[in-house]
């Protein structure tokens, strides 16, 4: 056998093996291919616009309170840390001068 009679036959076979009418009808001469039917995803699309929406609300809100809470945090650190210095000044003072 040669090799061109033996690609003949894989070929024919591959060939063969494949469906000619997939969508019920031949789509050719005189006949339309029909499109399939649109999916509905109007509700899908609709459920994760407003899902993302509400995480990017939250997620700024987020933002914002840890924005708030680091100038607190800050307000009460530097607080803190000017009463310590007062009073490390004073007992230093009462050490070298006691009443």
């Amino acid at each position: 056998m040669s090799p061109l009679v033996k690609w003949d036959t894989v070929m024919w076979r591959a060939m063969s093996a494949r469906p000619y009418n997939t969508g019920g009808k031949y789509v050719g001469f005189g006949n339309a291919a029909s499109n399939p039917p649109a999916r509905n995803d109007d509700g899908i699309d609709g459920l994760l616009g407003s899902l993302s929406s509400g995480l990017g609300s939250i997620t700024q809100s987020f933002g914002r309170v840890t924005v708030q809470a680091r100038n607190v945090a800050g307000g009460f650190l530097r607080t803190c840390t000017r009463l310590t210095l007062k009073q490390r000044t004073e007992s230093a003072l009462l050490y070298e001068h006691p009443p």
